[in-house]
């Protein structure tokens, strides 16, 4: 099935919330991209700008084998391609895994590369049609 866009329901905060490291996370998770097969999923917990400079910078929270870990995603590069098409350059950033994720570093940042894809930065509420990314991830490997 791989990932969907979706709103957090309250049975998914007791799936998936409960534990004492995620609680504080999931207060504020409206929407997020899940895949429920692999029972992995994609929020953005917090969002801002660097001040003096059009970056935009947020935090985001992948739960991946009953672990938990965030890390910083600053867009470098965002333009409208045509309508409803757009590119984005990010770079991920500042990785701390919060509850031991037991995955390979590599395949685990393939996974949140392909979360990050379907998200489109705005989950439920985006209305891309096609959104290229390129994704630097030598900070966090």
């Amino acid at each position: 099935m791989g990932f969907i866009n979706a709103e957090v329901s309250e049975q998914d905060r007791l799936d998936y919330g409960q534990d004492d490291y995620a609680i504080p996370y999931f207060k504020s998770a409206i929407n997020w991209t899940i895949d429920q097969e692999q029972k992995m999923f994609l929020f953005r917990f917090w969002k801002g700008h660097e001040l003096g400079v059009d970056t935009h910078i947020s935090i985001w929270v992948f739960g991946i084998n009953g672990g938990l870990l965030k890390f910083t995603k600053e867009i470098l590069q965002y333009k409208k391609i045509e309508d409803g098409h757009y590119y984005s350059k990010q770079k991920l950033s500042d990785l701390q895994i919060i509850e031991d994720v037991n995955m390979d570093r590599q395949q685990l940042l393939q996974h949140i590369v392909e979360a990050m894809e379907v998200c489109q930065e705005r989950g439920i509420f985006s209305s891309m049609k096609s959104y290229d990314l390129w994704v630097d991830v030598n900070e966090v490997l």
